[in-house]
């Protein structure tokens, strides 16, 4: 029997909300339900609050559930909804492909595209200092800002404080996999490359992929990120370089706005927080991830909350001018106009060569952090809007479903975003 992994809202006691406690979950006796009992309740606003009675609370459970008896899960008296969870993963380009696929991608990208294509995650072009000179980030430094206040949360498998500076707190799923440490490397990765464009901000390490590595990880993550947000002001910038690959791993959370996660992203946004997030890799420039399944091109690779109008949505081209044929096209399940903008990809930083919109990704969660100590007036929604306002064309004029409204421009959007708002 088919068993599916799912994230439950609960009806519980205030007091057990508060204590985080398991105990008032006894009665969920329902066949077929695996309760995951190191997963501590997630005290979350109730998506029906007219279903609360006095002195209750609504609380995020996960566990297993066979398909069979989903239905009667759904229906036992204290849940409130039932919602998919799923695997997410990091958006790094995987490198494999050899000298004759890439001659093979270029012949078949020449007769569908008429602009250049990089399909080469192998090859730098250029490093992080030309990056950032590209993107005008050193004249933003001569002006006087380098990050310095601001902190960017790098949502991610961690990041190895040993070797990568500015760590200053985070979180983590469980104990073994403490923060500061990081044994994939990909977060690491993103760290570097927001450090290299905005090199004095502080970093928080959120493990949103370690352990598990599941929705309901991410939506415990994200309960860090506002609740410290709401003690200290930090985190002003979430750089999130993770995608759901196939739709059909979690429907609801590709396609449903309602869904949990994106609900408490979408807070995170309202509260003042510039959530920053990559396409992903399912392009069909001739090299899409091989994760990604038949889910690739245009208006079948960018999922769930990597897709919704509050964030900024990131895909990849190098400084070259060339779209990197793997980032995925619009429009997103959520919103018509994805990806936003671009920014680099496949150029020397933490590895050889940095590559996957989740390269790109933490450079423009850094350019955000520079404008954010320049402007702190400006909202969320300002920032984007300059971002979007002051990119350049790369693919087609104006917004289209490979680069969105082009590359970042960050000297640029300093320049609109010093202006006088009308």
């Amino acid at each position: 029997m088919a068993k599916r992994l799912v994230i439950v809202e609960l009806r519980v006691s205030a007091q057990a909300s508060e204590e985080g406690a398991f105990r008032s979950l006894v009665s969920l006796d329902v066949p077929g339900f695996t309760l995951d009992t190191t997963y501590t309740p997630e005290p979350t606003k109730p998506s029906d609050p007219q279903r609360l009675g006095e002195g209750e609370a609504a609380v995020f459970v996960r566990g297993e559930i066979d398909e069979l008896f989903l239905s009667d899960l759904r229906e036992h008296p204290w849940v409130l909804a039932v919602w998919d969870d799923a695997l997410i993963e990091p958006t790094q380009a995987t490198g494999r492909q050899s000298k004759r696929v890439l001659e093979l991608t270029e012949i078949i990208l020449t007769a569908h595209y008429p602009w250049p294509v990089d399909c080469d995650p192998q090859t730098p072009k250029g490093d992080l200092e030309a990056v950032a000179k590209y993107l005008g980030c050193d004249w933003i430094w001569q002006q006087g800002y380098r990050g310095n206040g601001i902190v960017i949360a790098i949502c991610d498998t961690g990041i190895d404080a040993d070797n990568v500076a500015a760590v200053l707190d985070g979180w983590a799923p469980n104990n073994a996999l403490p923060v500061g440490q990081d044994e994939d490397g990909h977060g690491s990765m993103c760290a570097t490359d927001a450090l290299g464009v905005a090199p004095e901000v502080g970093l928080y390490d959120v493990g949103v992929l370690k352990g598990r590595s599941l929705l309901s990880d991410a939506l415990k993550g994200y309960g860090w990120i506002i609740e410290k947000y709401r003690q200290a002001g930090m985190p002003q910038v979430v750089s999130n370089s993770w995608a759901l690959y196939r739709s059909a791993l979690a429907p609801q959370y590709a396609h449903d706005a309602r869904h949990p996660l994106t609900r408490r992203i979408v807070e995170a946004v309202d509260m003042g927080i510039c959530v920053v997030f990559v396409a992903g890799n399912c392009g069909d420039g001739g090299c899409p991830s091989l994760r990604c399944g038949e889910d690739t091109g245009p208006g079948r690779s960018i999922w769930g909350a990597n897709g919704h109008p509050k964030v900024i949505t990131v895909g990849a081209a190098n400084i070259k001018g060339e779209w990197v044929g793997y980032s995925s096209q619009g429009p997103a399940a959520l919103c018509q106009e994805k990806p936003d903008v671009c920014a680099p990809s496949h150029y020397s930083g933490y590895y050889a060569c940095d590559s996957g919109t989740s390269a790109a990704c933490p450079l423009c969660a850094g350019v955000v952090a520079l404008i954010r100590q320049a402007f702190p007036s400006l909202n969320a929604a300002e920032i984007k809007e300059v971002l979007n306002e002051t990119a350049k064309d790369l693919c087609d004029p104006g917004w289209d479903a490979f680069s969105g409204l082009g590359m970042i421009d960050a000297r640029a959007a300093f320049s609109a975003a010093s202006k006088p708002q009308a």
